[in-house]
């Protein structure tokens, strides 16, 4: 699920406040990583 908000985070259609809070901690991490 991580992976499926993560991509629509990028994809512009979703945004870091929509994730549920779940999710929301590894999601920040993914995008980080990106970021690096």
């Amino acid at each position: 699920m991580a992976k499926l908000y993560y991509n629509m985070i990028h994809a512009g259609t979703w945004t870091i406040e929509k994730v549920p809070s779940l999710w929301k901690k590894k999601v920040e991490e993914m995008l980080a990583a990106d970021n690096a």
